[in-house]
C-alpha cells in the first residue's frame, strides 16, 4: 500500500487505512538487519494471516513462529485478571 492506495480507499468510504511495513526499511526504523533483508528477498512474497502476535489478524512473513503458533486461529486469547 502507498499514499495513492490510501487516498483511493478513503474515497471509496473507508474511515481509515493502515500502512506499516513500508516504514520498516527507513533509517528511522529499529528493525534488525535480518528482518530488513527478509523484506527485500523472495520471502516477502510468502505471507500468512495470523492472530498469534497480538490477537488481531495481521499479515506477516511465513517463518518458524507462524508455523509453530498457527495461522489465523479462530479466536484470540481471552483477557483474564491474570493476563490483562
Amino acid at each position: 500500500m502507498d499514499g495513492a492506495s490510501i487516498a483511493a480507499v478513503l474515497r471509496l468510504g473507508a474511515s481509515a487505512a493502515q500502512l506499516g511495513t513500508a516504514f520498516v526499511l527507513t533509517d528511522e526504523s529499529a528493525a534488525d538487519q535480518g528482518y530488513r533483508d527478509a523484506l527485500q528477498s523472495e520471502a516477502a512474497n510468502h505471507t500468512v494471516m495470523t492472530r498469534a502476535i497480538s490477537g488481531r489478524p495481521a499479515r506477516c512473513l511465513t517463518n518458524r513462529f507462524t508455523d509453530r503458533r498457527g495461522r489465523s486461529p479462530e479466536r484470540h486469547p481471552r483477557k483474564t485478571r491474570e493476563n490483562h
